[in-house]
């Protein structure tokens, strides 16, 4: 496995592309990730899957939030996503459209697949599908020159090499971002998210989060669809046998990005209190930003975070614990107070949670 090391230089790269997907069930979680990711990567391209019910109703201005736990109004919710739909860096993909029209996971599981053991598999390696897709129509040399082509006029990448190959990542629209993407080390064929709980959990969910998954090569897409047609748990289970086909070109992301409500009480130390006192809030001492205060993980900028901050269903009482937290925390350094700047990263990257 790769690892950063302070006794020698690790060359790293940028990830080139995002992939991620939603349904009209998550459409304000979309929301607050394309907000919080272009505050960071104003032009990066993406590619989101969706339903074409979800484009129309971003289309037509409107978007039905009743009943909907923290949700924001009608025009909030245009106003966040007008804009989305015009930006050139960004490739929806009406693929989830035979899932639909309504997405009950639970229903889902239970349901017989059509190319893996269950509907929800499925639906979740729809993943695979977009990275693949983002891979297939990728041209780095041209993107890095005019980005807009990547929607327009894609490029096939025809050899299929590594050093023409994008590093493309999946991320689960319930990831916000507080700190720009993590960069990956170029020897890196992959790249997954450890779940960091307790080992009797992982027997149940897997090492890995499926959540926030990095490849670098087709192959990779390949070995994860073979594994998942015998994972213990859906998509998920089945990155750790990815994760063993590529031990030393694995990588596997720092604890400060993609830090799930999970963790806070599935911690191998089974204590909530000791990883909470993991988290501090101080200045931010790089030159360009003097004097903001962010939220740090172990000393380090907490870089995203995944947790369902617009829940469409009752969830329970750990996450509503954990958000509230992290809100307060945000908010904390958002404010200007005793000599410190505001942290306007913050105030534009997740300005959704306020309305």
């Amino acid at each position: 496995m790769l690892k950063r090391s302070s006794n020698c230089r690790m060359h790293f790269k940028p990830i080139d592309v995002v992939c991620s997907m939603a349904t009209k069930e998550c459409a304000q979680e979309l929301a607050l990730f394309l907000t919080s990711l272009r505050a960071f990567h104003p032009t990066l391209p993406l590619v989101i899957g969706c339903s074409s019910e979800l484009l129309k109703w971003i289309d037509g201005g409107q978007y039905d939030t009743q009943g909907r736990q923290g949700s924001f109004t009608d025009g909030s919710f245009w106003d966040f996503m007008k804009p989305f739909r015009s930006d050139p860096h960004i490739r929806w993909v009406p693929c989830l459209d035979p899932y639909g029209p309504m997405i009950e996971r639970h229903a889902m599981e239970r349901e017989r697949g059509v190319w893996y053991p269950s509907r929800h598999t499925d639906f979740m390696m729809e993943k695979a599908n977009l990275m693949e897709l983002a891979m297939a129509t990728s041209n780095l040399s041209l993107r890095r020159s005019d980005s807009s082509a990547f929607n327009s006029a894609p490029d096939l990448i025809l050899d299929g090499g590594e050093e023409d190959s994008p590093t493309v990542a999946f991320i689960d629209c319930d990831v916000s971002f507080l700190a720009p993407l993590p960069e990956i080390p170029r020897d890196a064929i992959v790249a997954l998210s450890p779940h960091r709980i307790h080992h009797l959990e992982e027997r149940l969910f897997g090492v890995y989060n499926g959540g926030f998954v990095v490849a670098t090569h087709p192959l990779v897409l390949y070995q994860w669809r073979k594994a998942t047609q015998t994972s213990f748990y859906f998509d998920q289970a089945s990155l750790q046998t990815v994760a063993a086909a590529n031990r030393t070109r694995l990588y596997e992301l720092p604890p400060e990005h993609n830090y799930g409500y999970w963790r806070l009480f599935q911690n191998p130390s089974g204590d909530p209190t000791r990883e909470v006192a993991k988290f501090s809030i101080s200045p931010d001492h790089s030159t360009m930003a003097p004097r903001y205060r962010s939220v740090r993980y172990d000393g380090k900028c907490l870089g995203s975070v995944h947790t369902h901050f617009f829940p469409q269903s009752p969830v329970s009482k750990e996450v509503l614990l954990f958000n509230r937290l992290l809100k307060g925390w945000i908010t904390e350094c958002v404010r200007s107070e005793h000599g410190m700047k505001s942290n306007t990263k913050y105030q534009s990257a997740l300005y959704p949670l306020w309305q």
